[in-house]
């Protein structure tokens, strides 16, 4: 089902090589028959999310792993934050991966 999620505040994550960040959203793992993008609208209403940590160990990720088709992520900043590709394919600071279709990335900064 979709999902409105609006960001209330600043969010540090606080991340490290020990405190890796999970993305949002992400594809389907042993077991299961389906992948698990995000679904729906995502308002930071124009907070900060810092200090995301994130060394990939697989394909699609990023703040957001997987976005589904007509995804909205919209009004952030993202600052602070380390994201190391390596050599996985699918890897951004805001997503990783969209599913094909049309998905809406608004008023988005990174610092």
């Amino acid at each position: 089902t979709c999902k409105t999620i609006y960001l209330v505040c600043d969010i540090d994550a606080d991340g490290s090589a020990e405190k890796p960040w999970t993305p949002i959203g992400r594809q389907k793992v042993t077991g299961e028959s389906n992948n698990r993008p995000f679904r729906g609208r995502f308002d930071g209403q124009n907070h900060t999310i810092s200090g995301i940590y994130l060394n990939a160990t697989a394909n699609m990720q990023g703040l957001f792993g997987l976005v589904d088709v007509a995804a909205v992520i919209s009004n952030f900043t993202l600052a602070d934050s380390t994201i190391n590709a390596n050599s996985y394919a699918d890897v951004g600071a805001v997503a990783g991966r969209t599913q094909t279709g049309k998905n809406y990335f608004e008023n988005i900064y990174v610092a």
